[in-house]
């Protein structure tokens, strides 16, 4: 004969085998690191994407300002070094006039981009802009 001790314990672990309210919190905590890496690279690509467009904004409005003959070529790099810098990227500008030609171009490292690392497998991965203007006639 079962005592009560061991019969109650019997119903309660039999309860507890049944008992699938936890299954959901044991599926989510296994998926969520996966949703976390893909929001985070998710957040590092648009990051790039906005670099980018930033870049060309600031080499477009340089080389339009070489082509009108506004700033020499010295004056244009500090331009548009200063006026590139997004987040923690810190561009480099090259600024040429070839025959009459403006070539404006800003590059950056994208690991100076991402704010969590995704680009850091991509060690010579480079964020890049390259604008190309005619010079106007003095």
């Amino acid at each position: 004969m079962m005592t009560p001790k061991k019969l109650f314990l019997k119903r309660k672990n039999k309860s507890f085998r049944n008992d699938e309210r936890g299954g959901v919190t044991v599926e989510f905590v296994l998926w969520a690191p996966v949703f976390a890496a893909l929001i985070a690279g998710a957040t590092d690509i648009s990051l790039a994407f906005m670099n980018q467009s930033n870049f060309w904004n600031v080499a477009r409005d340089t080389a339009r300002i070489v082509s009108r003959h506004a700033m020499d070529t010295n004056e244009a790099k500090a331009y548009a070094e200063s006026n590139a810098i997004f987040a923690n990227a810190t561009p480099t500008a090259v600024v040429t006039i070839d025959g009459n030609e403006v070539i404006v171009t800003i590059t950056a490292p994208a690991t100076t981009i991402d704010a969590f690392g995704i680009f850091g497998i991509f060690k010579d991965t480079v964020i890049k802009a390259e604008v190309r203007h005619n010079l106007e006639p003095r």
